[in-house]
């Protein structure tokens, strides 16, 4: 991995700044009608949230990792997402928004259909968890709404200059706030899998 330009936050307290500095910006760039920046912030914000997830539910025992440093649980979604995603689904990555979705959307899948298969320690932990502290079907309708939020963002990124302006510009303050929505969603569910930090506890990982 190439060495980051950016330091990282080195503590949760660093983070906690971090996050109200960027809302703060959010809000600023939103009243100023700054809505590229607005958006910027949204983006980042959500796929922290999905990484968050991720971590809390053992997926990776590092929040700051890029790959899959939890092999014992990271070969058990990768087998629920083999039976349970499509095949465009099926590209699992901990660095990507697209890989993160894919892994939690296989997660849901597993719990809708009745948590089928539920075999060993980890799974008999997830699927108590996610019966107390989640809503499957909920949580998959908002992850779609992620998914239709990061296309509209990725066409702009990829695609600005070639855009209609009066029409580029009547959609990004309502596209900011839906995103925002979004991510407060996911920050729900996060809290709730945080709180007891049942899973983790379960595999001996620790903050």
């Amino acid at each position: 991995m190439e060495e980051l330009q950016v330091a990282l936050v080195s503590d949760n307290q660093e983070k906690f700044m971090t996050y109200k500095e960027l809302m703060k910006r959010y809000k600023s760039a939103m009243k100023q009608k700054f809505y590229f920046e607005a958006m910027f912030i949204v983006y980042a914000m959500m796929e922290d949230r999905l990484t968050a997830y991720l971590y809390y539910i053992g997926c990776i025992k590092d929040r700051n990792t890029f790959c899959f440093d939890n092999p014992k649980v990271s070969d058990i979604l990768k087998k629920l997402a083999k039976k349970y995603l499509d095949k465009k689904e099926k590209r699992l990555s901990v660095n990507t928004i697209s890989g993160k979705r894919n892994i939690i959307r296989a997660t849901l899948l597993w719990a809708e259909n009745g948590f089928e298969d539920c075999e060993g320690d980890y799974l008999e932990v997830l699927r108590k968890v996610y019966q107390k502290k989640t809503d499957p079907t909920l949580f998959m309708e908002m992850l779609t709404q992620a998914e239709n939020w990061c296309e509209y963002r990725n066409e702009l990124v990829h695609g600005m200059m070639n855009k209609n302006i009066s029409s580029l510009y009547e959609t990004l303050h309502t596209k900011a706030d839906e995103g925002l929505e979004i991510v407060r969603y996911f920050d729900k569910t996060v809290q709730k899998l945080k709180y007891k930090n049942e899973i983790r506890t379960s595999l001996g990982l620790t903050d």
